[in-house]
């Protein structure tokens, strides 16, 4: 199932395995940037509870504790991303329950004026990457996630 624009962002998450009756679903998850599998996952066993709960419980926890000021046009390389207790200074961790960060992938969303701006690594935090989008298409795009009753 793909959540959200893919030519512009979104996921792709499908079910690959349900067990205990229904109480655990495992499956792929990726997300998709400009049309295309940017974040790739190596693994088809996630637990997709951990995962999407990670990512609506991030936007909530940030919505009810606003930690996040605009950062303007500060380069990526001036962020100090080593460990911190809430992670670089006014940056919104996205956490996936330490589904992704397994394969080697973190993410973090900023603000710029009207633009979003999605810091990713997908080396283990070796190197970092981002992609610019309209204000609001990321956290709307985690809000659309179905809840895990709905896999």
């Amino acid at each position: 199932m793909i959540i959200g624009n893919v030519f512009s962002f979104g996921f792709q998450l499908d079910v690959t395995e349900v067990l205990d009756n229904g109480r655990f679903k495992n499956g792929i998850f990726h997300i998709i940037i400009n049309g295309k599998i940017s974040l790739p996952s190596r693994s088809v066993d996630y637990d997709l509870y951990n995962l999407i709960e990670g990512l609506k419980g991030s936007v909530l926890y940030y919505k009810n504790n606003p930690l996040t000021k605009d950062i303007g046009e500060k380069k990526i390389d001036s962020q100090d991303f080593n460990y911190k207790k809430d992670g670089p200074e006014n940056l919104m961790f996205l956490d996936t329950g330490g589904q992704l960060s397994q394969d080697g992938v973190v993410l973090y969303l900023g603000y710029s004026a009207n633009e979003e701006r999605l810091i990713y690594s997908i080396d283990y935090e070796h190197s970092w990457s981002e992609v610019r989008l309209p204000r609001g298409t990321i956290i709307q795009t985690i809000e659309e996630l179905p809840e895990f009753e709905n896999l």
